[in-house]
């Protein structure tokens, strides 16, 4: 039996976050990760660059436990270890669920909060560029809401940019951040893409 992606060897990035139980997917179960390939015409519908997905999304095959059919998805590796996965016809997680962490390559005290995985992708498209300067939290999940929170209270950045929703939860999340952190540090970005749900909906194709 191929090894869960609980089983898999933890990631680095893990060591950032308080240990923290999440809710594993027992039904999928990780069989392999490949490079990005058979994903691709899913990501090109979603507005995002080749070249960006393939340097931070793997390609997911598992199995569903339930049914014993196999099934592939694009994917990123989340702090405890899982994998956040979509496709064209669900998103779920593999392993346990949690937020994703992405080090900014001059760590200057900035780092950029994402709801989703295709909203950090659509920046890096918009903006033409690979990576990031400032560090990156991914969400995965509005729930993880207070466990970044935490870490970036901890970590005391000194400017936090949110790229959250343009709904009632992404109003929320923002008003929460803003009464959480001194005058001046949470700079929202919504308004980047004003008149979309979200920030892919600004470039999604499908």
């Amino acid at each position: 039996m191929a090894p869960s992606a609980a089983q898999e060897e933890k990631s680095p990035q893990g060591a950032l976050f308080d240990s923290v139980a999440q809710v594993e997917n027992p039904v999928l179960e990780l069989k392999r990760v490949t490079p990005l390939k058979m994903s691709l015409p899913y990501i090109a519908q979603r507005g995002i660059d080749e070249a960006v997905a393939k340097l931070y999304l793997k390609e997911v095959h598992f199995i569903n436990t339930n049914t014993g059919k196999n099934y592939f998805a694009a994917g990123i590796k989340n702090v405890s270890g899982g994998y956040e996965i979509r496709n064209p016809y669900f998103k779920s997680s593999i392993g346990k669920k949690d937020l994703s962490f992405v080090p900014g390559e001059e760590g200057r005290g900035v780092v950029s909060v994402f709801e989703g995985i295709m909203d950090f992708l659509t920046y890096l498209t918009e903006e033409k560029r690979l990576r990031m300067p400032e560090d990156v939290i991914i969400l995965n999940s509005i729930s993880f809401l207070q466990r970044a929170k935490s870490y970036l209270q901890a970590r005391r950045y000194t400017r936090i940019l949110t790229f959250f929703d343009n709904d009632r939860t992404g109003e929320l999340a923002t008003e929460d951040f803003l009464s959480s952190f001194p005058s001046g540090v949470v700079i929202p970005q919504n308004q980047r893409y004003s008149g979309f749900v979200d920030y892919n909906g600004k470039i999604d194709l499908s």
